[in-house]
This record gives C-alpha cells, sequence and structure tokens, in this order.
C-alpha cells in the first residue's frame, strides 16, 4: 500500500501538468497540418477549415524561411501535396 499524498506533493503535481498539458498541445498543432492537409486530399470541402486553424502556422510560413523550409520537408514526408515543389498552394 502506497502513503496517501500530501499537500505538497499534489500541489506539484498539479504544476507539472500545468507544463506538461499545455506543451504537448502546442507540439501537437506544430505537428498536425502534416496528417490533415494529407487527409484533406481525400475528403473535399475541407480547405477552408484547415486554412482558417492553421492561419497562424502560415503566417509564421510566410516570415520565417526555417519554419517554411521545416513544413516543405515535413509535407514532402506525409506526401500531402503531391507535384507539387512547395507545400503552399498554387496561387
Amino acid at each position: 500500500m502506497s502513503a496517501p499524498e500530501t499537500g505538497a506533493e499534489s500541489t506539484s503535481s498539479r504544476r507539472s501538468w500545468l507544463f506538461w498539458l499545455p506543451l504537448f498541445f502546442a507540439v501537437f498543432y506544430v505537428l498536425s497540418p502534416g496528417p490533415a492537409f494529407k487527409l484533406a486530399t481525400y475528403i473535399k470541402g475541407m480547405d477552408p477549415a484547415l486554412k482558417t486553424v492553421y492561419a497562424p502556422l502560415e503566417l509564421l510560413d510566410e516570415k520565417v524561411p526555417a519554419v517554411h523550409a521545416f513544413y516543405n520537408w515535413y509535407f514532402r514526408l506525409w506526401g500531402a501535396f503531391p507535384g507539387q515543389k512547395s507545400h503552399l498552394p498554387k496561387p
């Protein structure tokens, strides 16, 4: 049988979750466009929703060359935009 948690251990555990949970969602958000856009190649009508959800990442992609290079590689890895050199949609 384990000893009951003290108030300090409980508070520390809560603080740990307050750190890890947002970090998990931030990483999940940054890495989710690959599978999302790959899925969108099979489901028609998803483009407007994806553009809205990922607008902040698109802005970063336009302004920061390293982010642009990362997403070009990442979308090629997922095969999200077959036949395109860049992941940005053609005008």
